[in-house]
């Protein structure tokens, strides 16, 4: 058994037909029975393999094991503790396409096609697509990427730093060594809109993807706003000898809980994209910077 391989056959016991039949059979229609039953080999079909790995899982605490969930929406949802979720969908033998319904969840990590054969014996863990390549309900099995992808993405979430960069702190000149002034970063200072500030900090980053690095630098800059609000600017620059930062790397604001705030993305030829927004004291929001599989997330409290 290759854990990694492209496509993983994954058996299906009578253990898993069992809880599928369970859950199946609490739906009032025999097309959603048959949803619920496919949706819930595919999310044991993901347990099992993760569990295969040592990655914790907890399907108890998902919506794809809640009845009221189950019979509200196509659901096939999974919970990585401490990670976010993944949505297991299932492909049926002759399908082309994955099916990828909207779904409610700010820390969905992405989507695994889980193809099954005619007679459900076993399925086969065809490949992942993270969630913010997704473009459409409906993506072409051919759009879909290696597993190793989705471990990647994995390993990348348990290396992120939950510890939040402290903007208050700033206002009384205490740093993380990580954070420079920009001209240690750049090397000198780039122009900006913003002319009256508290504090400007820099850090260098890497987004490492199977075949290429980049590097860029996340300038934040505070500005004055109001007794219990902080006007946050946030910049990215190319580094090293880059004159253009990379097409396609998107800037993203989340909040605290890790909903979408804003998204700005970098056109072809962008020296920087930027965002300005105003925050309240002791929120907390984070700032993610993706580029094609790669991300890195900073998480911030004013």
């Amino acid at each position: 058994m290759n854990p990694t391989a492209a496509h993983l056959s994954v058996p299906l016991t009578t253990t898993a037909h069992h809880r599928a039949r369970q859950f199946a059979l609490e739906q009032t229609t025999p097309a959603k029975a048959k949803q619920v039953y496919v949706n819930t080999l595919a999310v044991w079909a993901v347990q099992q393999w993760l569990n295969w790995l040592q990655i914790p899982t907890d399907w108890e605490q998902s919506n794809s094991w809640h009845p009221g969930m189950r019979a509200l929406m196509d659901v096939a949802d999974l919970v990585l503790p401490q990670l976010g979720r993944l949505e297991c969908r299932p492909v049926m033998a002759k399908d082309t396409e994955i099916t990828v319904p909207p779904t409610p969840y700010s820390d969905l990590i992405g989507y695994v096609a889980v193809q099954f054969d005619n007679d459900l014996s076993d399925v086969k863990l065809v490949g992942f697509i993270p969630v913010r390549n997704v473009a459409s309900e409906n993506l072409p099995l051919t759009a879909l990427r290696p597993l190793e992808t989705l471990l990647e993405s994995i390993s990348n979430r348990e290396t992120q730093t939950t510890t939040p960069v402290h903007l208050s702190r700033w206002r009384q000149q205490v740093f993380d060594s990580s954070w420079q002034t920009v001209a240690q970063v750049l090397g000198t200072s780039p122009s900006l809109s913003v002319r009256q500030f508290l504090v400007r900090r820099a850090k260098p980053m890497r987004l490492k993807t199977a075949v290429s690095t980049e590097s860029v630098a996340l300038i934040v800059t505070l500005i004055p706003a109001s007794e219990t609000q902080l006007g946050i600017h946030l910049q990215v620059c190319p580094l090293e000898a880059q004159t253009s930062l990379p097409p396609n790397l998107q800037l993203r604001v989340l909040t605290g809980t890790g909903s979408l705030f804003r998204q700005v993305t970098a056109k072809d030829a962008d020296t920087f994209i930027q965002f300005e927004f105003t925050g309240e004291l002791g929120e907390q929001f984070q700032v993610e910077l993706v580029w094609q599989d790669a991300y890195i997330t900073e998480l911030f409290t004013i």
